[in-house]
């Protein structure tokens, strides 16, 4: 998992001139297939205060992933996301028997 910056596309008319050109932030999620068969999986990306306390959660809508791949998923980070540190952990449901699981800090500002 990493934080990356999203060029957001600049619109034919700035209602805003300095929203202009603004990146925003998601977290890109790198899922490895490593068995024999086609997976369509789906999931959560919750954002947890250094409590463990929920602070907020994003659905990862399905996405499929071909044996041996591996399938890169970018999901937003809420707008409305206090500003303080929060730990990212995405979890991941492929239809197996456990659900896949990755974690990483963020800041948000």
């Amino acid at each position: 998992m990493a934080v990356v910056d999203a060029p957001v596309a600049k619109p034919a008319v700035a209602s805003k001139p300095a929203a202009a050109g603004a990146a925003k932030r998601q977290i890109s999620i790198r899922f490895h297939n490593t068995g024999g068969m086609h997976l369509v999986a789906k999931g959560r990306l919750e954002f947890r205060r250094l409590d463990n306390t929920l602070a907020k959660q994003v659905e990862i809508a399905e996405f499929p992933t071909l044996p041996g791949s591996t399938r890169v998923v970018l999901v937003d980070v809420p707008t409305d996301l206090p500003a303080g540190d929060y730990v990212a952990l995405a979890l991941i449901d492929f239809g197996g028997a456990e659900l896949v699981a990755g974690q990483i800090d963020y800041q948000a500002k």
